[in-house]
């Protein structure tokens, strides 16, 4: 079951009805919700039920008793025994297989015979999503950031919440339990903003991701040399705007979603493309990712605290890890150490530049230098996107040999997808107030209107939208 489908509208429907016909002082209203929640993802495969409920409780229990104690070794013991928990799920059912398969691998290179059994399981959707909100939550104790919750309905609920269960974003314990215990009203609930939202992320999900899926990025990363340089730099173009407009509507939805149920969720993208250095980029994709790698990772390596070289090699590591996150595959691993390399020269450049004078540059000139390092950021990430879609190492050469042909006089791309992609990139630049005071005009609409224009929007929709709606990018992972 996803968002954008039939089943899910009806499902959601009979959710929202329900859920604000019980007293709003009734934790009936929660158990409704982790009700929900476990059916949403038990569509997906029941199988892995229990695998989410066993982490909502192991995650509960440590929770619960490293609240109780103030007795350092035992709080370090507990902190240790969640993380373990956490960090072995993930391992075994994502990381197991090409672990074995890469010691097997290093066997034979060295010329020993024996072999272990490599078992491949299944990945469960949204594992590396739920695990980290698992993490988070019993880092977050130990650390006395937040309180150990008594109640186990409340880490049910924070971990399984459907909205963000499979994709993110990666909701904190400090911003999500405080929620739980407020009293909600529909009528104060910020309906407008959220439809919108909700809207918004299903025009990017199926209509721009999908077609730029469909006819432009999937055929030329499947067998780039049979096209032109020009094809297969815009194909790049695409991916970026494909994997951003898939990404940022899941997360839409999902706060859309959110709000509709009286939560309130964190961004998870502001205009990344518009970044204007590599550092700028990752504060404004997958903020939630980002910031969690921070937090729990970059800092308790020591962060920049323990001079500039250990900084830079805690940022390393940390971006490299970051790809691994992302999956057990080497294409991962070079995309997250590449980043992190870009990074750590940024930093360096920036070390230098400190001793420096400024340059004494005219309005204009600062304003190009500006979009020339915007450009460079934005072509930068995007070539490191080839080593994020290609589905093997090998395509990533030969996309590189076919941009560098240097056939950039014809293409095969149809005028449809110039305008979406050129719409796209536009709406990137739209200033965020601009937004706001539509949102609020449109807010004060009354809500037969408001009514009404959704269901032009969702007619409009059902006319250019394709049947069938492929999966999240961000599902497998």
């Amino acid at each position: 079951m996803i968002f954008p489908t039939l089943e899910f509208a009806v499902f959601f429907l009979f959710l929202f009805l329900l859920y604000w016909q019980i007293d709003h002082s009734s934790r009936w209203r929660n158990w409704l919700l982790i009700l929900a929640s476990f059916v949403f993802y038990a569509a997906w495969d029941y199988r892995f039920v229990p695998l989410l409920f066993l982490s909502c409780l192991a995650n509960w229990v440590v929770g619960y008793f490293l609240g109780k104690t103030e007795v350092k070794a035992y709080k370090i013991t507990l902190l240790v025994l969640g993380l373990f928990f956490n960090l072995e799920v993930l391992f075994s059912f994502k990381y197991m297989g090409f672990f074995l398969s890469t010691l097997n691998n290093l066997g034979g290179f060295l010329g020993i015979s024996f072999k272990l059994p490599v078992v491949n399981l299944i990945l469960p959707v949204g594992i590396s999503f739920f695990t980290f909100q698992g993490m988070s939550y019993v880092i977050d104790i130990y650390r006395g950031e937040v309180k150990a919750s008594r109640q186990f309905s409340d880490i049910l609920l924070y971990i399984s919440f459907f909205p963000q269960l499979v994709a993110g974003p990666i909701v904190r314990a400090g911003l999500f339990l405080p929620q739980i215990q407020q009293k909600k009203r529909v009528n104060e609930i910020a309906a407008t903003h959220a439809l919108v939202r909700i809207f918004g992320g299903l025009i990017k999900k199926t209509f721009i991701a999908h077609y730029l899926s469909v006819l432009l990025v999937d055929p030329v990363f499947a067998s780039p040399l049979s096209f032109t340089s020009l094809d297969a730099l815009l194909a790049l173009y695409g991916y970026a705007l494909q994997i951003y407009c898939d990404f940022s509507a899941y997360s839409d939805m999902a706060l859309g979603l959110a709000a509709l149920l009286g939560f309130e969720f964190p961004e998870n993208f502001n205009r990344p493309y518009l970044a204007q250095s590599l550092r700028e980029f990752w504060r404004r994709w997958h903020i939630s990712l980002s910031t969690w790698l921070r937090d729990y990772l970059y800092i308790p390596l020591g962060g920049s605290r323990k001079g500039k070289t250990r900084a830079k090699i805690n940022l390393l590591i940390t971006m490299f890890l970051g790809g691994i996150w992302h999956g057990p595959n080497l294409k991962y691993l070079i995309w997250g150490f590449l980043h992190g390399a870009a990074l750590v020269f940024e930093r360096w450049l920036g070390e230098r530049k400190k001793h420096e004078p400024p340059p004494n540059r005219m309005p204009v000139k600062n304003m190009i230098f500006s979009i020339l390092k915007g450009l460079a950021i934005f072509h930068f990430v995007c070539l490191l996107w080839i080593f994020f879609r290609a589905e093997e190492l090998s395509i990533v050469g030969e996309y590189l040999r076919a941009l560098a042909a240097g056939t950039f006089f014809q293409t095969q791309v149809p005028l449809l997808l110039f305008i979406i992609m050129a719409m796209t990139f536009l709406a990137h630049f739209v200033p965020a107030p601009w937004c706001h005071k539509a949102e609020g005009f449109v807010s004060r609409m009354p809500i037969l209107v408001q009514g009404i224009l959704a269901v032009i929007m969702m007619l409009l929709l059902g006319v250019v939208l394709p049947e069938g709606v492929a999966p999240f990018i961000y599902y497998q992972f």
